[in-house]
């Protein structure tokens, strides 16, 4: 009987290991499959290009997904973001993707968000490298990111204004902005990262 007792304790204990095991899996898996490398010669779009980098990284982004993602990631007054449980990954312009851990983080005053609810905006902590930092937002305009790495500053910016399928993501060093895209930021007051911390 104690025999018994014991392989069932140690079956049960080897089924608590596989099980964490498969869920942290799965949660590491990061839902890159969020993100497709797409060539620019493959898709259409729609609305004008403010952002035009010397060099960048192609890509579509399934929107609803993200958002169902993003639904249960953890309010940042609840969860520091060094020990979230929420990761994701984002495309990098040398063809990589980076993993973070992350937590809503928002930046609006509380009227203002309870009057935009669609506006989120997220803090996250590098896996795939500890030193890096993100700062992200989705909201009715697409997802926007900036990306603090050891290698230079990365952005990941909708491909064109008015259509969120499609997004460029690039090194700050291989954008040099013209007049007609400062004045743009200038009056995108829909975008809840402010201008200055990201540009």
């Amino acid at each position: 009987m104690k025999k018994n007792a014991t392989v069932l304790r140690m079956a049960f204990a080897y089924l608590m290991i596989f099980t964490w095991f498969i869920v942290t899996a799965d949660a590491q898996s990061n839902h890159s499959g969020l993100w497709t490398d797409v060539s620019e010669s493959a898709f259409i779009y729609t609305g004008t290009r403010y952002i035009i980098p010397e060099t960048y990284r192609t890509l579509k982004l399934d929107v609803y997904e993200m958002y169902e993602v993003l639904t249960s990631v953890p309010l940042e007054k609840n969860v520091l973001v060094r020990y979230s449980d929420y990761f994701i990954q984002v495309p990098m312009p040398d063809g990589n993707f980076s993993t973070f851990r992350i937590v809503e983080s928002p930046v609006m005053a509380d009227e203002l968000a309870n009057n935009f609810p669609e506006i989120k905006t997220y803090l996250g902590q590098g896996v795939t490298d500890p030193g890096s930092r993100i700062r992200f937002d989705l909201t009715p305009q697409g997802f926007h990111a900036i990306i603090f790495t050891v290698n230079g500053t990365v952005y990941i910016d909708p491909y064109s204004h008015g259509d969120n399928r499609y997004y460029i993501s690039y090194f700050k060093k291989d954008y040099l902005p013209n007049e007609s895209h400062r004045s743009f930021f200038c009056n995108f007051d829909s975008d809840p990262v402010i201008a200055e911390e990201i540009r």
